[in-house]
């Protein structure tokens, strides 16, 4: 084989090994999701109203500031940290990610 040639073949073999890989995380990600039960619980810090999301009966977020919006404070009102905190089970739910865009703060926030 040629320079070229092992280059073109290494080069194919971390491709396929780097897209394994990420089939690998994302339905390893998956499938823990859907096995586990979300819930959450609101509280009242020293900055506004907060929210801890729950897998099963462990903290697996802990939100005590708007996530997403440049602020050093919560939410405040009660039910905005509430409409967060299910948007994000919302998505554990379906197998997403658990973040939230700015738009979808925004909304939340100026209710």
């Amino acid at each position: 084989m040629t320079s070229k040639s092992n280059k073109k073949h290494n080069t194919i073999v971390i491709c396929v090994a780097a897209v394994i890989s990420v089939t690998i995380l994302i339905l390893a990600f998956a499938r823990n999701t859907n096995r586990h039960t979300y819930s959450y619980e609101i509280f009242q810090g020293n900055k506004g109203w907060g929210f801890n999301i729950l897998v099963d009966t462990s903290i697996y977020i802990h939100q005590e500031r708007i996530p997403v919006l440049p602020t050093d404070s919560g939410f405040r009102k009660k039910e905005q940290a509430e409409q967060a905190a299910k948007l994000m089970i919302k998505k554990l739910h379906k197998s997403k990610l658990p973040f939230i865009s700015v738009a979808e703060m925004e909304q939340i926030c100026k209710e």
